[in-house]
């Protein structure tokens, strides 16, 4: 039988989830230069989810490789304001490295900063999806069937579960107009179109 679980995150797959989140997010913050984007999850990002206890993080395992993995909180501009502190200079060297491969990226990152910041004054949701990605070689229809479900069903469901025992009856999630797939897969759980923005310069949907 498939050999498939869905367990929380540990330190153990900080590495294998960083390398993975830039790998299928290349527009996130920091993934313009891969080894920095790494660097940033595996030592700030994820290392405050499993700190943070109004966050979490779930990982699909397939004989014991990441297949996937879901990121959520249930107040986002309260982690965004502790991701800002969190491990401070080297968060700043990370960036400070990144701008000088990149100069115009410091104008990209306050730009998304402050439009970040105009979306929490206006939309009151507070709990998120920050991340949820399957690699592509477990998105196959054969490990679907042997599955019996889909990776991302199976995270998304498992969100759903977590943030109701939070108490939490709204969240949202946002995702790329362009990556059509995902967009599809948001509208099939039920979930409503309720913004359309663009904090990282391309066009995004929120869904609620």
């Amino acid at each position: 039988g498939l050999d498939a679980m869905r367990v929380p995150l540990t330190p153990a797959y900080f590495r294998a989830i960083s390398e993975a989140h830039v790998e299928l997010d290349p527009t996130a913050f920091l993934s313009e230069n891969r080894k920095i984007g790494v660097t940033f999850r595996e030592q700030i990002f994820y290392p405050l989810f499993a700190e943070d206890p109004r966050s979490f993080v779930w990982i699909y395992l397939a004989q014991g490789v990441l297949a996937g993995y879901v990121a959520a909180t249930e107040n986002v501009e309260d982690f965004y304001r502790r991701l800002k502190g969190y491990r401070p200079f080297l968060l700043g060297s990370l960036i400070v490295k990144a701008a000088l491969k990149n100069p115009g990226i410091l104008i990209k990152y306050v730009s998304s900063a402050i439009k970040l910041e105009q979306s929490f004054s206006t939309m009151p949701i507070r709990a998120e999806i920050l991340s949820l990605g399957v690699l592509p070689r477990f998105r196959t229809a054969e490990f679907e069937r042997n599955l019996r479900t889909s990776v991302a069903q199976s995270l998304f469901d498992k969100t759903v579960e977590i943030f109701r025992g939070q108490g939490v009856s709204q969240f949202k999630v946002m995702t790329l107009q362009e990556n059509h797939a995902a967009n599809r897969f948001y509208e099939k759980q039920g979930c409503r179109l309720a913004a359309t923005t663009q904090p990282f310069g391309r066009p995004c949907n929120v869904y609620v």
